[in-house]
C-alpha cells in the first residue's frame, strides 16, 4: 500500500493505494484555496479508483469522484471515468473516456448565453517503454467539458481536441 499525504499552508492532498495484485483500489482528496480572488473561494475533489488486471496484457480502472466549491455551479459535480489498456512487449495502448454531470445555467459561469450540460471526454494513447523507468508517449482526446478559458469554449458548445507527445520518465 501506498500513502501520501502533502500540504502547502491551506492547500492539502491525500492518496492512499493498495495494491491485491490482480486488483487496485485507490482514494484521492485534494483541496486547495484560490487566494488571488478579491473573495478567496475554496474547493476540493475526492476522486475513488478501482483497477483490475484481467491477463494477456489487459488492465482496466474505474474512477468516480465528486468536486465540492465555494462556486455554486459547480458544487457537487460528480464525474466518471473508464481505461483500458493492453499491453504487448514495450508497447501499451490505452483508451479513455469520463463524463462529467454538469447542469450550469447560462451566464453563470461567464458571460456567454450558452447553458454547460453534461459532458463527454475520450482519447486514446500509445506508449513504448525504453526501459530504466523511461516511455516515448503519445495520445490525442477530445473533450468536451469544461476546457478553454473561463469556460468559454465549452459554454460556446465547441469541442476540444488536443494531442501530446513526449517523454516520461518514473524514478
Amino acid at each position: 500500500g501506498i500513502l501520501t499525504v502533502h500540504t502547502i499552508q491551506e492547500d492539502y492532498a491525500v492518496f492512499a493505494e493498495w495494491d491485491g495484485g490482480f486488483w487496485q483500489v485507490a482514494f484521492a482528496h485534494v483541496a486547495n484555496r484560490d487566494a488571488d480572488r478579491a473573495t478567496p473561494l475554496k474547493g476540493s475533489s475526492t476522486t475513488l479508483k478501482g483497477g483490475f488486471q484481467f491477463g494477456g496484457g489487459w488492465d482496466t480502472n474505474l474512477y468516480i469522484g465528486e468536486h465540492k466549491s465555494d462556486l455554486q455551479p459547480i458544487d457537487g459535480m460528480k464525474y466518471y471515468g473508464l481505461d483500458i489498456s493492453w499491453t504487448s512487449g514495450p508497447w501499451t495502448i490505452t483508451a479513455a473516456t469520463s463524463k462529467t454531470d454538469l447542469d450550469i445555467a447560462a451566464g453563470a459561469l461567464t458571460t456567454n448565453s450558452a447553458a454547460i450540460r453534461d459532458r463527454a471526454d475520450y482519447g486514446i494513447g500509445v506508449a513504448y517503454d525504453l526501459g530504466g523507468g523511461a516511455a516515448v508517449v503519445a495520445g490525442v482526446g477530445r473533450t468536451d467539458g469544461l476546457g478553454g478559458v473561463a469556460y468559454d469554449a465549452a459554454a460556446n458548445g465547441d469541442s476540444n481536441t488536443a494531442a501530446d507527445f513526449g517523454v516520461t520518465m518514473k524514478f
